[in-house]
C-alpha cells in the first residue's frame, strides 16, 4: 500500500501488488511470470459497515503486459 487517506466517512487505499498469470483471462495463454498490478480502493462506510466500493484497476495496463495488445494496430498507420 502507497497511500491510505481517510475522510468524509470514506478511506482511499492506492497500493500495487504482483501476482503469477497463470493463464485463462480473454484467451491469452499463461506465461508463469509475475505481473504487476496498480489500483485504487475507495470504502465508503455508514457507521462501522462498508456501505459501497468502488475499484479502479489496472486491467488495461496487465493486459498490454501480457501481450493482449499486440494484435491492434494504428488505423493512421
Amino acid at each position: 500500500m502507497h497511500d491510505i487517506i481517510i475522510g468524509d466517512e470514506k478511506v482511499v487505499i492506492r497500493y500495487t501488488g504482483t501476482s503469477t498469470y497463470a493463464g485463462g483471462w480473454l484467451e491469452l495463454p499463461a506465461r508463469d511470470e509475475p505481473v504487476k498490478e496498480t489500483g485504487v480502493l475507495i470504502f465508503a462506510f455508514e457507521g462501522n459497515l462498508i456501505s459501497k466500493i468502488w475499484c479502479e484497476l489496472s486491467d488495461l495496463e496487465v493486459y498490454s503486459d501480457l501481450g493482449g495488445l499486440a494484435h491492434i494496430k494504428n488505423p493512421q498507420s
